[in-house]
């Protein structure tokens, strides 16, 4: 038998098949739909409608934590080329700086930075506003005084919770021309 012969015998095969497979569900459902037909009683308009309730009891809800989503991890993806920028150098600017209204002094002027920030504890009142204060941090990093710029809240717990902060926060010193120096930063406080 050759290989013509065998692939036109297998699709006649194969086509039998189906037309087999296709008579025997068309009778199927056609004579075991005649069957149920006879089998079931129609029911009457007139019998009574039965249904039962049922009494659900209240739930109570509760919310949940929210889960903290997971971090994407950060897949590497090499590079042909990596894009680098062209070199650029940044000019000295020359800065005044008062310092205690009476010195001044000039050259270049690197600001506080905060090391360790301690959050203020909320009060028991509930409390909305701000409180914006303009702070002095000693040459050693740590806060010394206080001006009181705008007062939202109107709140004095609020104001003594900020100042303990303040007192546990640290900054680095501000430096001009190297020397640490005392420095006035502006710092906002929200209450919601």
């Amino acid at each position: 038998m050759d290989q013509r012969t065998f692939k036109s015998s297998y699709h006649k095969k194969l086509e039998i098949s189906f037309i087999v497979i296709l008579l025997i569900m068309i009778s199927l459902f056609y004579f075991g739909n005649m069957k149920i037909r006879f089998q079931t009683k129609p029911q009457s308009l007139n019998s009574p409608i039965v249904t039962k309730v049922v009494v659900v009891p209240r739930t109570r809800q509760v919310l949940r934590k929210r889960l903290i989503k997971p971090v994407r991890p950060v897949i590497p993806v090499p590079a042909d080329e990596p894009d680098l920028l062209e070199e650029v150098t940044i000019p000295e600017e020359s800065v005044t700086i008062r310092l205690d209204n009476s010195k001044v002094s000039r050259g270049m002027a690197v600001p506080p930075r905060q090391i360790l920030e301690s959050i203020p504890q909320k009060p028991e009142l509930v409390v909305k506003g701000s409180i914006e204060l303009s702070i002095k941090i000693g040459a050693d990093g740590h806060f010394k005084t206080y001006k009181i710029l705008r007062d939202d809240t109107g709140c004095t717990e609020c104001l003594q919770n900020i100042l303990e902060a303040l007192h546990k926060s640290r900054w680095t010193a501000a430096l001009v021309n190297g020397q640490p120096i005392e420095y006035w930063l502006n710092k906002t406080y929200i209450f919601k």
